[in-house]
């Protein structure tokens, strides 16, 4: 997906930060972007941080101060998702891209708050590994995610563009121009 709408000639992601096009993008990849991570950090103007040590509803970014956010399995943990997606249209450019993933739930009629659920931990190895890692907040499951989350981003000021299908989806939300009222 970022090859679709970044890479000129590139055709892995090693190729890609290489290319002028992509290293004058302004990017903050906020939670690491797994295998993807090791050639983002190679890119010149990329700014990393995880959540929660940087707050995806309060980035201490300022406004319009970024072409492309990248956010991997981050959106279904934190307390207000909404305002998380407002936060990261306000730090693009218009016309900036937030490419993320979530995992979407086709078996949900609607996206569910988690709050009176019996909790659920990413990132907690199955069986006997659990016992080498404690859950923590930061890796609670907040949300469940059904279709309608796509009208979601959209509100938030974004053009969505959905990629796959189900958990293995990437979303990729263009931010739309802002338009002044006088």
């Amino acid at each position: 997906m970022i090859l679709d709408h970044y890479g000129a000639q590139a055709t892995s992601a090693r190729e890609l930060v290489e290319e002028p096009g992509f290293a004058s993008l302004r990017i903050a990849e906020i939670n690491r972007l797994n295998a993807g991570h090791r050639f983002l950090e190679r890119a010149p103007k990329v700014v990393y941080s995880e959540y929660p040590d940087e707050d995806i509803q309060a980035l201490s970014y300022p406004s319009g101060s970024f072409d492309l956010v990248i956010t991997s399995e981050t959106l279904e943990h934190v307390p207000d998702y909404r305002l998380a997606l407002r936060e990261t249209r306000r730090i693009l450019t218009d016309g900036g891209r937030h490419i993320f993933t979530v995992p979407l739930r086709p078996d949900l009629p609607a996206s569910e708050d988690r709050t009176d659920m019996a909790p659920i931990h990413h990132g907690v190895p199955p069986g006997p590994l659990a016992l080498l890692r404690r859950p923590t907040d930061d890796m609670l499951a907040r949300h469940d995610f059904a279709w309608d989350f796509i009208d979601v981003v959209a509100e938030s000021g974004f053009d969505v563009e959905l990629h796959g299908e189900g958990v293995a989806s990437v979303i990729c939300a263009t931010a739309r121009q802002v338009t002044l009222r006088s």
